[in-house]
């Protein structure tokens, strides 16, 4: 979000001497993101899918790495859009969570989908963390049988599919 507000100027004076274009310029950036797009993404998920202890299936790691891949990466690009638009550092730290937390609201990790009011529930539909969310939600917890505590306890989530359904998402809305 801080990207495009520092190099600003140095862009101005390189574009009006005719060094680059815009487009070459944007093309160039997102490009030379995408490593670290990539890296530090990749490096949360391996840490944290294999310390939290998640189904230890090839395709279930792998189809959850791209998964925050992909979240993170329109992330970036909200991230690029709004620095885009900003004057300085500032305002785009000012406008920046203003965007973004609607999207985090209505993702259905805040607020269960069930509990929000109708008129608002075209917002769900506008979050990348929603479909985010309920796609690693089914890859976390689809085909799992959860151990339940000994008979005189109720058992409330007995298999990953409760949860699911608990969560108020669809098993079949990858």
């Amino acid at each position: 979000i801080q990207t495009f507000p520092v190099e600003r100027p140095i862009f101005l004076r390189e574009h009006e001497a005719g060094t680059y274009r815009v487009d070459t310029y944007y093309i160039a950036k997102t490009l030379s993101d995408i490593p670290f797009q990539v890296f530090f993404p990749s490096l949360f998920t391996v840490i944290a899918y294999w310390m939290i202890g998640f189904n230890d299936e090839a395709w279930r790691f792998g189809a959850f790495l791209g998964i925050i891949l992909l979240v993170s990466n329109v992330a970036m690009s909200l991230g690029f859009f709004v620095s885009c638009f900003v004057p300085t550092v500032e305002v785009a730290l000012g406008v920046g969570p203003v965007v973004l937390i609607p999207f985090l609201v209505f993702a259905g990790f805040l607020v269960n989908t069930d509990s929000i009011p109708k008129y608002f529930i075209w917002l769900e539909y506008t979050s990348w963390f929603k479909f985010g969310f309920s796609a690693l939600a089914n890859i976390v917890w689809s085909d799992v049988v959860l151990d339940c505590p000994p008979a005189p306890l109720p058992c409330r989530f007995p298999t990953g599919e409760s949860v699911i359904e608990y969560l108020s998402l669809r098993q079949d809305n990858m």
